[in-house]
């Protein structure tokens, strides 16, 4: 309905998408837009984790919208947060919310969290490790 109103009437993402691979401008100036509002989160999220790369993905992936998000998030986001970070555009398909449920129910299962607890006992509850891009991340 929001998209309607804008004067873009269709209903999905894939659908504003396909409206800007078309070279739809008004298509294009939305998802720059909507990247730019995105960004505005993310860049509160970048400066908290801070992590080396940040995957964007779904139906609205692409070019116009990413340089909406990059814009914002570069622009809000902490210059030592930004530094080093990628901000990559990822599949439209459900792969990777997959691998995402994936690692939430591996890691964060149940099981796992009481097999990490009891490995802790004695220890303190927050230690260190080197992650694959060289930050060190706490536990």
């Amino acid at each position: 309905a929001r998209l309607t109103e804008l004067g873009l009437p269709t209903t999905s993402g894939s659908g504003v998408r396909d409206r800007i691979v078309a070279g739809d401008p008004e298509a294009v100036r939305l998802a720059e837009i909507a990247g730019r509002q995105v960004g505005e989160v993310l860049a509160t999220l970048v400066c908290v984790v801070n992590p080396g790369v940040l995957v964007v993905a779904g139906d609205l992936a692409e070019p116009h919208f990413v340089a909406g998000v990059r814009e914002e998030l570069y622009r809000r986001a902490l210059p030592r947060a930004t530094r080093n970070l990628r901000v990559e555009i990822g599949g439209r398909g459900d792969a990777l919310g997959g691998a995402v449920a994936l690692v939430v129910e591996t890691v964060f299962s149940v099981a796992e969290v009481d097999r990490r607890l009891a490995l802790d006992q004695g220890r303190s509850a927050v230690t260190a490790r080197t992650v694959p891009s060289g930050r060190t991340t706490r536990l």
